[in-house]
């Protein structure tokens, strides 16, 4: 514990300095001092060793202030540096009037430094203001297509891409997010820690989407199952515990662990896997097994940042931020520093795997799933709560493509409003023909404007409106909207649907089903 000017007086010493002092000062600086304060102390430190050192020692101690400022300059936050505040005003005379005398290239490096973050500032100002609208790193400009074909790829090759993707964003995360439990908040203060937080909660309900759809089929459930275990023992060797850790949650949604039957078919050696993961995830104990992981871990790795986080926040409310007297708590500044040390450290090295823009582009598309109501409700038709039936045949899950919100899919919502626009007016009328033209011309559209419209989607939909429509219309639309061969072809089909329906059969929903699955397995 001491005052400012001790605290000062310890980092630019007539020696060597502590060099991890000056990283923990940098990280931690805002929560004991403002940059004005901070700078007024260190001219005065510079006055100072010009009058209780010999000139050899007082060399030493400028040369660290000059070395220190360069380097607390650097990780500033360019909001700091307003040519209006008088913080720059004291910081500008100071660079002239004293350290361009003892070192110009010194003086020449701050002032470098001064003008990049200006021109931070500005930058950041004019993307404010809408000027300036490229997109960041953290978010990819990749078209992104309707489904994510999971068995197209292997485990081990989608999380190769996943610990890319996942290190891109988690080395834009700055200390300054960190510091004082800023997330808590305000968001707008922590951007990259919002947008983590966000995927990895997108990344579980993708998961949990791809586990619960074949709501009809147990064979698949149990095969996709499998496939994510292997996804995360693949995450476990890579060591990118936020992604293991968002898998880890999927497995245990209510919508996936309530999944007796499914859960059963799993052969033991991918339990094991499951096992496995749990003792390392498990949150009690104060996640003993993952901080010991981590603790051995050497980079490329990717921690759990809820870690972190409570660590952080453990250590900002259990002790204050100075002493009854006034004296900075220097021992909760070295705790809250080693800590995001330690988090820095995982940031120097990156994942050295050659980029996969086919795959990279499907990961895009995981980033907003089935909310978790439908999903739950998709869980309770495939394995019904002991006592109750099974959901009839026209079951609707609710299923809303707003809801949704794929990216990219804007023009699938719109043309699902104008859909529902249509089959609204068309209940106004009694004429057929009128019906039938109107909505076959809009399914044509539906190919050409909105290609990311799946099959299971229109169906659903058009069954929706089976008091409106007739079955046999909801096959022809459904046809229509989904066939990318030529016309001539999409007519055969439809003549075969309709020589199908013409028969005395019941069940035309069934039929629909089974037509789905060799659409989809014989699409041509």
């Amino acid at each position: 514990q001491g005052s400012l000017h001790d605290l000062i007086a310890y980092l630019t010493p007539s020696g060597k300095p502590d060099s991890e002092a000056w990283r923990i000062f940098q990280i931690t600086r805002s929560t004991f001092s403002t940059c004005l304060e901070f700078q007024d102390e260190l001219c005065e430190r510079w006055r100072q060793s010009t009058r209780a050192y010999a000139l050899q020692d007082a060399a030493f101690v400028k040369n660290n202030i000059v070395c220190l400022m360069k380097q607390w300059l650097k990780s500033e936050k360019f909001e700091e540096f307003s040519s209006s505040s008088p913080f720059m005003g004291t910081l500008g005379n100071f660079v002239s009037e004293e350290i361009s005398h003892f070192s110009p290239d010194g003086a020449d490096e701050i002032q470098r430094i001064i003008k990049k973050k200006q021109n931070e500032r500005r930058k950041s100002l004019r993307m404010s203001l809408g000027i300036d609208r490229r997109r960041s790193l953290s978010e990819p400009t990749i078209s992104t297509p309707s489904s994510f074909p999971l068995f197209d790829f292997s485990p081990a090759e989608v999380a190769q891409q996943i610990c890319l993707r996942d290190f891109q964003l988690f080395r834009e995360l700055k200390f300054h997010e960190l510091v004082g439990c800023a997330w808590s908040k305000d968001e707008a203060k922590a951007p990259t820690l919002k947008t983590m937080a966000k995927r990895s909660n997108e990344f579980t309900m993708w998961a949990v989407t791809e586990m619960v759809k074949y709501i009809d089929d147990i064979k698949k459930r149990v095969k996709v199952f499998k496939w994510f275990l292997h996804l995360a023992q693949a995450l476990k060797e890579l060591r990118n515990f936020n992604s293991l850790m968002s898998i880890y949650a999927a497995f245990n949604n209510s919508a996936v662990s309530r999944l007796k039957k499914t859960w059963a078919e799993i052969p033991k050696n991918n339990m094991r896997i499951y096992e496995n993961i749990s003792l390392l995830l498990d949150a009690n104990s104060n996640s003993k097994e993952l901080r010991k992981t981590l603790k051995e871990a050497k980079p490329p790795c990717i921690p759990f940042i809820g870690t972190f986080l409570t660590d952080l926040t453990f250590i900002n409310d259990g002790n204050q931020d100075f002493a009854e007297n006034g004296e900075i708590n220097w021992t909760k500044r070295v705790m809250i520093g080693q800590l995001i040390i330690q988090l820095e450290n995982f940031q120097k090295l990156p994942y050295g795997f050659e980029l996969n823009s086919n795959l990279h582009s499907f990961l895009n598309d995981t980033s907003q799933p089935l909310p978790e109501e439908s999903c739950y409700q998709m869980s309770l038709y495939a394995e019904p709560k002991e006592g109750t039936s099974t959901p009839n045949s026209t079951f609707n899950l609710n299923f809303n493509l707003n809801s949704r919100s794929r990216s990219g899919s804007d023009a699938v919502a719109e043309t699902m409003k104008q859909f529902e626009e249509q089959c609204q007016a068309q209940m106004e009328t009694d004429n057929i023909m009128q019906r039938d033209a109107s909505l076959r011309n809009w399914a044509r559209n539906c190919a050409e404007d909105s290609p990311q419209l799946r099959f299971k989607d229109l169906k659903d939909k058009l069954i929706s409106f089976k008091e409106v429509l007739q079955q046999t219309q909801i096959i022809r639309y459904v046809l229509i909207s989904n066939f990318r061969a030529p016309v001539s072809r999409q007519i055969l089909v439809l003549d075969l649907m309709d020589l199908c329906l013409s028969g005395n059969r019941d069940d035309h929903v069934t039929l629909l089903k089974m037509f789905q699955q060799n659409y989809e397995k014989h699409p041509s």
